[in-house]
């Protein structure tokens, strides 16, 4: 008589299904196939995690639909169970040693912290660059209970790292610990970004900016994605031709908003293109399932503010009054009669 199979309960099954979206989203097949049941024993444990919101149908068609487990990384990009358990413990631990230090951590401390800790004592926690640097993948959000009951085998080494970590940047600004932060881990387009980025927002020294402008371009990542290197030389262009007529100063505001809005476009192809080196992670997966749509939306952005940006240069440029020699206007006059014979 063969094996009669162990019966789970409805929680063991939903669990189950979870552990199978770790890795990736999948389709209903996948999902039966990995969990050993057929579709219609676990439709309704699909509907039943649809309807807690710990998973999301992502593709939907009249033939196909992925399901996709909702997590506390940046856009959804799965993270095993194991590093789920050691992100917890890790964020937990940093806040629990500021709490010691009669503080509580902003977002970008808890951040910087984490991937000193990680990248230091080389823990097996995926990161990546994205708008202000490195992050774990895992977002760190410091109002949140990280509760967790696993302990790793190194948990006292990574206590007394993250005292280390803490007393070194002690007292530091978080604007100085990202510039500190873009050097340490020699990331140079990142650095000419914060230069730029400060520089055009008070527009004191313009032929800085343009140098630093120059500087970011000849750096700009050409990529899978064209429109990163023709949304920068077209945003260059301009802030060159405005230069020309002179507003600059007039116009900084728009030109930060501008740049700004490109940096996060470049930024979004940043975080996909450092994941993929990743082993974990497949780079047309996360285009398809997570960061695709993310990345559109960002280039819409950009789009739109450069062609705002080029709306108001040409403005200006109708309404640019040249001043002519009285020499020129002679020319003009003559030129004016002249009949070609």
């Amino acid at each position: 008589m063969a094996e009669e199979r162990e019966k789970k309960s409805p929680e063991e099954i939903k669990e189950k299904i979870l552990e199978a979206l770790n890795n990736k989203p999948l389709n209903a097949q996948e999902i039966s196939k990995a969990i050993n049941s057929n579709w219609s024993t676990v439709k309704s444990y699909v509907l039943e995690l649809l309807e807690e919101k710990k998973i999301k149908e992502i593709i939907a068609t009249d033939k196909i639909s992925y399901y996709q487990k909702i997590t506390e990384t940046y856009y959804n990009i799965p993270i095993t169970k194991e590093q789920e358990d050691l992100f917890r413990f890790l964020f937990s631990a940093i806040i629990e040693e500021y709490k010691r230090q009669n503080r509580i951590p902003k977002k970008t401390e808890l951040a910087k912290d984490s991937v000193d800790v990680i990248n230091r004592l080389n823990l097996k926690l995926p990161t990546a660059w994205y708008v202000y640097g490195q992050i774990p993948l895992m977002i760190p959000d410091p109002t949140k209970e990280f509760s967790t009951n696993h302990t790793p085998k190194n948990a006292q080494e990574i206590r007394e790292e993250i005292k280390h970590v803490l007393n070194a940047n002690k007292g530091m600004k978080v604007r100085e610990r990202e510039k500190i932060h873009y050097v340490k881990y020699d990331n140079p387009l990142y650095q000419i970004k914060e230069k730029l980025i400060r520089g055009a927002s008070y527009m004191e020294n313009e032929k800085k900016v343009i140098d630093d402008f120059t500087e970011f371009y000849v750096k700009c990542p050409i990529s899978d994605f064209p429109e990163i290197f023709d949304l920068t030389e077209k945003l260059y262009s301009l802030v060159n031709k405005l230069k020309i007529l002179g507003c600059l100063k007039k116009y900084k505001l728009e030109i930060v908003l501008s740049l700004d809005s490109l940096w996060k476009f470049i930024a979004a192809y940043q975080l996909l293109d450092s994941i993929s080196k990743n082993p974990q992670y497949n780079r047309n997966e996360l285009l398809q399932f997570n960061l695709g749509p993310a990345i559109e939306t960002k280039k819409y952005c950009a789009q739109e503010a450069i062609s705002n940006l080029e709306s108001i240069y040409l403005s200006e440029l109708t309404d640019k009054e040249f001043d002519i020699s009285e020499e020129a206007k002679e020319v003009r006059e003559i030129m004016s009669g002249w009949d070609g014979g």
